[in-house]
This record gives C-alpha cells, structure tokens and sequence, in this order.
C-alpha cells in the first residue's frame, strides 16, 4: 500500500478535521514501541512564521474499506513548541499520516503521507499550515420554511450546517483549504439540491453567487421500509457491521442508519444504494451498551421513507471478547516420522474461519484449515516431526480477521524412550559398519549366515551395501565395497566414509577403503601395518581415532591397547596414549574433544578367559581438553553392543553380557548424561540383538541389523528399530 497514491487525501482530510478540532481522530492513543523511529518536524504559516502550539498527531493506517478510505489509529501525539517544533520519540515502522490543527489561529495542516524508518531519524522539515475556510449561501422554498429545517451538507464529509429560519442563510465554516466541494441542500419533502465544485480557499469565504431554490416535491415519501436488518459486532475494531434488504424502488439515493446508545441518537449516512455499513463505535471496556439500530431509505429527491424493523445490540466491551485454545499430542497417533497434535477452540460473540498451524514462525506454516464460521470447532494436524524445531503453534483467525495463538513444546511432541519399527534393509547383515552422511544413512559390508554342504552355518562375510532416504522411506543399493569385511571400523571425515581392517570371515584385513556418497564410488586409499579386527573408530578435529581390537597372523591372536591415529587429507600414520585396558568388540565415540572407549571384551589372564567390560574410558584429543562427568561404570558389563550420541545424551543398546558360547543377546538400554555423572534404563529393545550398529540421524537413533540370538544358534536380521532418547 502506497498512501500518497492509494487514499483520497482530499476527502479524508475534512472527516478527520471536526474530530481533530475536539483533539481526537477517532483511534486510541498506542506510542510507539522501543526501537521505532524518531520523526521531526516544523510548523510555519503561509507567511513562515512558527506555529506554537498545534496540536500534531502520527496517524497509522491499520485498514482500507472497499472504497479506499483508511482507518486510523492515533500512533502518537504532541503539540508544538515556540519555535513550531515538533517530535515523535518512537513510531513503528508501517504507513502514516500527519495531520495537524491549531484552533486558536484556525489553521490546518492537510494530510502528509510518511513511513518512519528504525534505522535512522525522519525529519520531515518545514510543513505549511493554512488558514481554514468558510463556504456562505442563501436558500429559498416554493413553499415557506419547513417545520423540520433546511439542512446543507458537504458530500463525503462530516460538515454539516442548518439554514437560518429568518435570512435563509447558511455558513459552513472550519473547512479545510485547496480543496473542491460539493454542498446538498435538502430538507424533508423537498428536492434536494446540489452544487459541485465549489473552491475553498485559506482563510477566505466561498460566497455562493445564486440563491438556492428548494422546490416541493410532489411524489412524496418512499412508502416501503428496509426489511432484514441483521448486525454483527466487532470488539476489537469497535464497529458494527449492518446489512438488510434493498428497498425494491428504483428512485432510492441512499440509506439512513439510525443507531441509539441509551439517551444518544446517530445518524449515518450511507452515500449509495448498498446494503451493508460498517458503523465505529466507541464501547467502553468497562460497561456493555445497548444500542438500537434502524434504517429508512431516501429517493432521489431526498423524501425519507417510513424506518424499517429495529435490531438490538448490545455491543460488548474489548473483555468479554476471547478465543480460547486448547493444544495438546494425541497418544496413539502418528507413525515413526510424525504424531498427532489436535486443537480445540471456543469463542464468544464472533465466529472463526481460519485455523493455521506453524512452526517457529508465521513464515513456515504446516497447514491452513477453512473454518465454516464457528464458534466452537477442532482441528488435527498429522505433524511431520523434526528436531530442528522448537515451537508449534496455532492460529485462529476470526471473521474480522483478529487472530489469537496458542503454542506447544515441540519437545513435548517428540516420543521420548520409546522404540518404533522403521523400514527393514534390503539384505540380512550384522556386524556391519553404518554411518550418517548429508541427511542420509549408509551401511555397509557385515556378515550372514553361509550353509556348508553339512547342513551347519558358517558366517560369511559381504561387501554389498545400501543407503537409507528417511525423506522417501526406502533403501537402495549403493555401489558394493572392494572387500568383503565384518567388525570393522569405520568414521566420517568432510562427508567421506572410511573403512578400516575387519574380516571377511576367513581373511583379516589390513587395506582402508573410502566411499564418495557424490560419486558412489568405493576406492582403496591406504594400508594398515597389520590386520585388526573388531576394533571401534569415531572422528574428531579431522582426525580418525581407532581404537582396539585383535591383531595377530597364524593363529596367535592378540588383544591392542594402541590407539591408532590417521590423518584422511594427509595420509598420515600415528598413535596417541594407550588404552588402560586393552579390548574388542567396543564401542568409541567422540564428546568435546575426547573420545569415549566404552565397554568391550578382554581377556582375564587370571581366569584364562574372556571378560565383557562395564568400563568407560576418556581420550583427550587435544591438549587442555578434559573429561567431561560421566558415570565412568556401565550398569550392565557388554560387547557386541551398538551405541550412539543424541544431544548430550550416549545410548548403549543390546549386545551381549557373556563371554559363553550359548549366551543370548539382550534389549537392555542404558542412557548416560555427557556433562553429568547420572545414567539410567532405558526403555527395553522390542527384541534382543548383538551386533547390530547404530546411527544418529535427525535426533532419533536407528538401531540396524544384528543377530536375534546367541553365539549358538545365530540368525541375522534385515530388522531396523528405532530409539527416541
């Protein structure tokens, strides 16, 4: 909306003059909140001299009705000093107009259109008032004075003036200046008259040459009333909305609105043969009014017909009027992306006919639901969900276009320690590697069960491997790795995933691999030393850390406390501080420059045998990092577990918690809190797994493959859950 190009300044200012002059424009005062824009000015007359003690006025357009005229509200409002100075501290950023009056001097400033601007001072320099105008007349009847007088009107203004019974004369004063006008002179039973284009000029009188001749009109009174009268009342903007019936004549100008507020009768003056109004109103917050309304219809020669049925209002204050909201999760709904999340509302006086949800801003919305004008209604939103986002909020809009907003936890949607069923791989696999790359999750290698020609299950290694779109819910085949390998170890460094040691189930490897998710391309890039098998990697700083693990040829396997370093851009070999302990079938994970070793298998020199660990082991990776709290001993002694990190939170998942041969994996869970010293159970696995991996995508960890059974009876699974921490 540009004001200088699409408001009738020229018809606007004479309405907002007789309010002005009484020091009001028909909007409450709101200053300015912190932050707005400071905006000057100076008043001086015709002759530049200053203007002290005008009353100034910052009106902010908040609407437009259908035939370009604006409302207002009085933003702020100051008076001028000697000097013809004026100053607004604060004014929001929208569109304005300036409009100023000074009563004692008779000037008037007309309407200046501006737009405060909060990064810098509006100074809208030397603004000219003029003196107001007068337009004289004398009038005259076929047929004597009227018993109800002789009244003259300026057209699409609020100056009016009554014709002295003696002289015939009429003046209508105060007028703002520049402008052309046009005058009716009516009165009851007689054919109005009109003269356009009469000049006001500044501080002169418009004398009209001809007397003006009022001539009876023989047709009479319009015999048919209005019918239908209905209203509709807006609190907030303080106005009535009215509509009725057209009155089936063809001579009807216009319409009269009557409204009565206790002892106070209002007239209204609709300009045309429509068949609504809306009618401003002032209602006190503190008292109901009842008002009375009631329409007569006028012909072309201004007769008033007989008033049609009444309609009674009671016009409540901006308290009474409310919407209230109730926003809540619906338990049961939803699937693994998404839940439930119903609205209910109920509203007093006015109805709904909008509700729109979103999320974190009004720009984002999730959904837009039609309202039939209710005042009571619900909605559901089936709400996709997403980590990134903090709040969802919803809006209901009214029938006059007020809205009011409720707002929800996003968290408190969220399923918390709880497990669902996500969409199995493509090809049974445990001991595989899985890691998160640009939104996407990719497994890789692992083993199955192989039958010999005994009928007896080996396990044999593969080098297949998938990629999971959470977007679409569906894996796809990638490009298969070089080698075939399980319990290797693995991390991502610059949105590449490399690939260290591991078996093939009957061959150790010493070789690296790197896989490009742009190219879908797997390549050898480096050598290790010697083989090592089961043995955990995680990134940090640019730098992968491998932890662990057995190492060994011709049958003499050994347990590695090395901690093995490797620079991906440099291709460069080192080690950091050894383990205190050393282990296989681990898990490592990197926190605020450290890396987590977490539990294991070792061997027991004392019993000669192997021995799952309860133990959490700190790595500083750089110097002045330190550990951050953390319960150091696991509830529960594993291996062969899955872990990952959400948030601050690490989860470790199933595996096993004996090192015998017939031992069966469990669904435990166990949730310690980085940064504290507190752990706990979590919700159980909904089936027991070892050698499944993990990955962290989007807040919820997804838990893929493994074996469902022990050592003994092995049996691996396409199965993917997934874990809300």
């Amino acid at each position: 909306m540009t004001p200088t190009t699409s408001l009738r300044a020229a018809a606007i200012a004479p309405l907002l003059l007789g309010a002005w002059l009484m020091w009001g424009c028909g909007g409450s005062e709101v200053i300015g909140s912190l932050g707005g824009s400071e905006v000057v000015g100076k008043l001086v007359t015709e002759d530049s001299l200053p203007v002290a003690g005008a009353r100034v006025a910052a009106l902010a357009v908040t609407s437009i009705d259908s035939a370009g005229n604006p409302r207002f509200d009085t933003a702020a409002a100051v008076v001028s000093d000697d000097a013809g100075m004026f100053k607004f501290e604060k004014l929001d950023e929208g569109e304005y107009f300036l409009f100023a009056s000074q009563e004692s001097d008779s000037l008037v400033l007309p309407l200046t259109a501006f737009q405060p601007d909060s990064t810098r001072r509006i100074d809208l320099g030397i603004l000219v008032m003029k003196k107001l105008g007068v337009i004289r007349g004398t009038v005259v009847t076929t047929a004597g004075f009227p018993e109800q007088g002789i009244f003259c009107s300026v057209d699409g203004t609020s100056f009016i003036a009554t014709v002295n019974r003696e002289t015939g004369d009429f003046i209508i004063s105060r007028i703002p200046p520049d402008t052309f006008y046009e005058v009716t002179i009516s009165s009851d039973g007689y054919r109005s008259v009109s003269i356009s284009q009469i000049p006001v000029r500044p501080g002169e009188i418009t004398v009209l040459d001809d007397t003006i001749l009022l001539v009876l009109d023989p047709a009479g009174k319009p015999e048919i009333a209005p019918t239908g009268l209905t209203v509709v009342y807006d609190t907030l903007t303080g106005s009535a909305r009215l509509a009725w019936n057209r009155v089936p004549l063809e001579d009807v100008k216009r319409y009269l609105v009557f409204s009565i507020v206790g002892d106070v009768h209002t007239v209204d003056t609709v300009a045309d043969t429509t068949d609504t109004i809306r009618i401003f109103s002032s209602i006190d917050d503190d008292s109901a009014a009842s008002v009375t309304f009631q329409i007569a219809a006028f012909d072309n020669d201004n007769n008033e017909g007989p008033r049609g049925e009444i309609d009674i209002l009671l016009a409540v204050p901006p308290s009474w009027l409310r919407v209230d909201i109730m926003l809540e999760k619906v338990d049961g709904g939803g699937t693994i992306d998404s839940v439930y999340v119903a609205m209910s509302f109920a509203s007093r006086i006015r109805s709904v006919n909008k509700i729109t949800w979103w999320a974190d801003n009004p720009d984002s919305v999730v959904k837009v639901a039609e309202v039939d004008n209710d005042t009571c209604g619900s909605d559901t939103l089936l709400w996709i969900i997403s980590p990134a986002v903090k709040r969802l909020y919803v809006t209901v809009i009214d029938n006059a276009d007020s809205a009011w907003t409720d707002s929800i936890d996003a968290a408190s949607l969220l399923p918390i320690d709880t497990w669902q069923h996500s969409d199995s791989l493509l090809e049974e696999r445990r001991y595989a590697g899985a890691c998160a790359v640009g939104g996407k999750m990719y497994v890789f290698g692992g083993c199955r069960e192989k039958l010999t020609m005994t009928g007896t299950a080996s396990l044999a290694g593969i080098k297949t491997a998938e990629m999971y779109d959470p977007a679409s819910h569906t894996w796809s085949r990638i490009a298969p790795m070089n080698v075939a390998r399980l319990k290797a170890a693995y991390a991502v460094v610059d949105g590449m995933i490399y690939v260290f040691g591991g078996t093939s189930g009957t061959i150790d490897h010493t070789t690296v691999e790197r896989y490009d998710p742009l190219s879908d391309k797997w390549e050898i890039v480096d050598s290790m030393r010697q083989p090592l098998v089961g043995a955990a990697a995680c990134a940090a700083e640019g730098i992968i850390y491998i932890t662990g693990g057995v190492t060994g040829t011709g049958g003499n396997p050994k347990l590695v406390k090395t901690i093995l370093t490797y620079d991906p851009g440099r291709k460069e070999w080192g080690t950091s501080d050894d383990l205190g302990i050393a282990r296989q079938m681990h898990q490592a994970v990197a926190f605020e420059q450290t890396i987590l070793v977490i539990g294991g298998l070792t061997y027991d020199e004392r019993d000669d045998e192997m021995m799952p660990l309860n133990t959490i082991e700190c790595i500083p990776v750089s110097s002045g990092s330190s550990c951050p709290p953390i319960d150091r001993n696991l509830r529960t002694a594993r291996f062969g577990f899955c872990a990952a990190v959400a948030g601050e939170k690490l989860v470790l998942i199933g595996g096993l918690t004996n090192a015998t041969v017939d031992e069966a994996p469990v669904t435990t869970v166990e949730v310690s809190c980085l940064g504290g010293d507190s752990s706990s159970s979590g919700t159980p696995m909904p089936a027991a797994r070892e050698g499944s991996v993990a990955v962290t995508l989007d807040g919820r960890i997804y838990v893929i493959g493994g074996s469902e059974s022990g050592a003994g009876t092995q049996k691996s699974t396409r199965a993917v859950y997934v874990y809300f921490p």
